[in-house]
């Protein structure tokens, strides 16, 4: 039995804030900044496991693909 492999293990601020409420960059990292998004620091990046924002959002494993991937391509 195979599982198929998560693509993103990890992605941006203001990516997590756009599919958890729609905010805007700046009101993404305000969120941030409040506790309302979970992030690591890692060097100068700052990250949100895709793990934590499928739980917020009660997505399945891997269910986030597409999302962060058209966020990605329109967003850069």
């Amino acid at each position: 039995m195979s599982q198929e492999k998560k693509r993103h293990l990890w992605t941006t601020i203001p990516c997590a804030g756009a599919l958890l409420a729609n905010a805007s960059r700046g009101t993404a990292y305000e969120l941030a900044k409040a506790g309302e998004i979970s992030f690591m620091q890692v060097g100068r990046k700052k990250i949100v496991t895709t793990a934590w924002l499928e739980a917020k959002l009660e997505v399945g494993y891997g269910g986030l693909d597409h999302a962060i991937d058209e966020w990605m391509a329109e967003n850069g």
